[in-house]
């Protein structure tokens, strides 16, 4: 198994906890009352991409919601790879809740897998993004400097 497989699967229950704590963010960026749960949803990300070695971090102001940027530019001879997505959420809809079984808070199924509010691949993408990105950078900065 290579280094970065280890390391995820050392780190699987670390990234789980943060993927939910992520998922705890009510970043509705459709409601106004929401404005600031979207602004803790940007710092969240910019903290995960500057914990997985990303530089540049910046949150960035619009005439909306804030735009989250980073960069990582030591590799001049390799494609050039962007990561886009949303951070923001749904608002939750109180009779598709009841039927569907969303809750507010994320909770974790039986059988694994979570169910919470709002929740889709574009926060799970996001968090999986940051996970393989902080396990990855180390490993290749290695193979570029010749260290094991």
């Amino acid at each position: 198994m290579t280094a970065w497989n280890n390391y995820l699967k050392e780190n699987t229950s670390r990234y789980l906890e943060e993927l939910i704590d992520f998922l705890r963010i009510p970043s509705i960026s459709s409601l106004p009352e929401h404005a600031a749960d979207v602004n803790r949803a940007a710092e969240w990300v910019a903290d995960r991409l500057k914990k997985a070695g990303i530089e540049e971090v910046q949150i960035l102001p619009t005439e909306g919601h804030p735009v989250v940027y980073g960069q990582w530019l030591h590799a001049a001879d390799q494609p050039t790879i962007m990561i886009y997505g949303h951070f923001d959420t749904q608002p939750v809809d109180r009779v598709l809740a009841v039927l569907l079984g969303h809750r507010e808070q994320p909770v974790e199924a039986p059988g694994g897998g979570l169910h919470p509010r709002a929740a889709g691949p574009e926060q799970a993408h996001r968090a999986d993004s940051l996970a393989v990105r902080q396990a990855e950078l180390p490993a290749f900065q290695a193979r570029r400097t010749g260290a094991r």
